[in-house]
């Protein structure tokens, strides 16, 4: 029962944030952020509570290890002669190297049409049920696959949005983690919490936007519809098979490299850092950003005792990545609830960090420069919200555990 109001407590709080950072309070639609958040409670009761959900669920988890299986052989084909250790994990080996697989599928669904088809509709029908504007909607759902790539699918209209509607497109696309990870997520945490956070994300960077960026979709509407940004390409535009191909292997292997360089970077001076601290003030400097991060922990509803551990992960997220902050989360699994553990597992899969920031200015740069400029003065009202939808997701997650 205290575990029940902890977490209606959390829902509260976080809305709150979200009203008290409203742009106009007047135009806030709560009717569609309550018809969301329904939905969000339904679904995680269906995939965390039902058989049928937990099925679908796992059998979701299950393609991804499939085809974490398939990447294998190609890992065993180039790095053949490289001896591990039985059961041993190695992160570039069999977390990152399958994203190379996975970008080329996406790449190949991408060219045929299907995966334009599922979310030019899939995002016709989330704009009927959120009244969030077509646009918007596609982009959500389009996020929820390529994260800030989304932003290319509509490049054309970029220079057209407004600064609320950029802000929007911007928010779903921080809010969300690249469908090219989620093996690699799965290898380090449990698939079915992976499939859960990817789905609440949609809802929960719209219920925020919603709160603190309200305005009428329908307002200075453009005159491109979704239709016309994801109608197919004639076989004369399009480029070879095998060339498409190709530039989407290496697309992966340079998305493999960047993790690569990024994790190690943060990891390593995350873990000099705590070596400093240590030797001068007998506390790492994991464990300060934790006491620091633990009231904004207790408030999402991570049990008392876990809250020092879970703002360490918090933290750790948001100053450097994703994986990092997985990577931590799997080194005090051991000692947490299973409910910290999967709050915080839900919480971490999304691109809510200051590095993400960065990515969008430089996509958006390339893109127009002028809504490059109009984003830079949201930049961190955009990273708050992003991390205020990550808690939200973490704390509806947590009432089934």
């Amino acid at each position: 029962m205290i575990s029940i109001a902890r977490g209606l407590i959390a829902l509260v709080v976080i809305l709150l944030a979200g009203i008290a950072m409203s742009s106009d309070r007047k135009k806030i639609d709560y009717k569609h952020i309550l018809l969301m958040l329904g939905i969000q409670i339904i679904l995680t009761f269906f995939l965390l509570g039902t058989s049928v959900g937990i099925s679908i669920i796992t059998g979701v988890s299950g393609f991804f290890g499939w085809l974490l299986e398939q990447a294998g052989a190609g890992t065993d084909f180039v790095f053949g002669g490289v001896v591990l250790e039985e059961g041993v994990t190695v992160f570039f080996f069999h977390v990152l190297l399958p994203i190379i697989l996975i970008n080329a599928l996406i790449g190949i669904l991408n060219y045929t049409n299907i995966l334009p088809f599922i979310t030019k509709w899939l995002g016709k029908g989330l704009n009927k049920i959120t009244g969030s504007g077509e646009l918007e909607s596609f982009n959500a759902i389009s996020s929820s696959i390529l994260a800030n790539n989304a932003l290319l699918t509509i490049k054309e209209v970029i220079p057209k949005l407004s600064r609320k509607q950029l802000f929007t497109v911007c928010l779903s696309a921080t809010s969300a983690a690249a469908a090219t990870s989620f093996g690699a997520y799965m290898e380090l945490i449990e698939g079915n919490l992976v499939v859960v956070a990817v789905i609440l994300n949609i809802f929960s960077a719209l219920i925020l936007n919603k709160l603190v960026n309200p305005y009428d979709p329908d307002e200075g509407s453009l005159e491109e519809s979704v239709d016309d940004l994801s109608e197919e390409d004639s076989p004369k535009d399009k480029e070879p098979f095998f060339s498409m191909l190709s530039d989407h292997l290496q697309e992966g292997f340079q998305i493999v490299v960047s993790v690569m360089v990024i994790v190690f970077g943060f990891i390593s001076l995350l873990s000099m850092l705590d070596s400093i601290f240590e030797l001068a003030l007998n506390i790492s400097f994991t464990e300060i950003l934790g006491y620091i991060f633990a009231p904004i922990a207790y408030i999402m509803g991570i049990p008392s005792g876990d809250v020092v551990d879970a703002g360490s992960v918090m933290a750790t997220k948001l100053i450097t990545n994703e994986f990092a902050a997985i990577g931590y989360l799997v080194e005090v699994e051991t000692v947490l609830s299973a409910k910290t553990y999967a709050m915080l597992s839900t919480y971490v899969i999304s691109f809510a960090n200051f590095g993400t920031m960065g990515i969008l200015t430089g996509v958006l740069g390339g893109i127009d420069k002028n809504q490059k400029n109009v984003l830079s003065k949201d930049l961190m009202k955009l990273l708050t919200v992003a991390t205020l939808a990550s808690m939200l997701t973490a704390a509806v997650t947590g009432f089934f555990y």
